[in-house]
């Protein structure tokens, strides 16, 4: 189990290219509302597409918690970004000639779907998680600790993405940005700061930032 540590590199190389790939999968939402159709371009069904490419081998499984449901925590578009980055990898080669897949797991913001999560996880013997961004981490990060499953790109949105050891984040998340957005906007003269906030119990620490 041990040897799962040695994977962070590469499932921070999976990481990066999911920001990359949400990112894109952004800019072409607003791009294709101006497009002329002068390119020729058409949608690609994702069915019609080998997220493998053609690789053969036992996959390298990384998984992706979150909330893609659950109200206004909920964010669809990281699986999507994930698959990008799926088949970004598979096509350059995968890891060491084996394709990656993604497993992924939504909490709908519910504290036993999360734990529920974290047991799948390691039941499917994922190697890595990648790009976790979930307010129930706590449900399920203990489970990675236990069974040495790193959380690579980890968005903390709560104290198990500062203080877990397998959680490795590479942004403050909203511990970070509440305050920065804060003095920002008193930088540019503003006299009354208000915080709005989802309705949730975890959105109740904000305004303390």
């Amino acid at each position: 189990m041990m040897k799962r540590w040695g994977w962070i590199r590469v499932v921070a190389v999976v990481a990066a290219l999911m920001l990359v790939a949400v990112a894109c999968d952004s800019d072409s939402d607003s791009s294709d509302d101006d497009d002329s159709g002068d390119n020729g371009d058409q949608m690609v069904d994702p069915a019609d597409v080998d997220f493998t490419a053609g690789l053969t081998g036992e996959p390298v499984k990384i998984g992706v918690i979150l909330e893609e449901t659950g109200g206004a925590l909920a964010n669809p578009e990281i699986p999507e970004g994930a698959k990008a980055a799926q088949l970004l990898v598979n096509e350059a080669g995968g890891i060491q000639g084996r394709p990656v897949e993604i497993i992924t797991c939504d909490t709908a913001n519910d504290p036993n779907t999360g734990a529920d999560c974290g047991r799948q996880m390691v039941d499917e013997g994922v190697v890595a998680l990648a790009g976790v961004l979930s307010v129930q981490a706590g449900e399920f990060m203990p489970l990675m600790e236990e069974n040495k499953i790193p959380s690579v790109a980890h968005v903390a949105a709560g104290i198990p993405g500062f203080t877990s050891p397998a959680a490795f984040p590479t942004i403050g998340g909203i511990v970070a940005t509440a305050p920065s957005v804060a003095v920002g906007v008193v930088e540019q003269g503003a006299t009354k700061v208000s915080a709005p906030r989802p309705d949730l119990a975890a959105g109740a620490a904000i305004p303390t930032f």
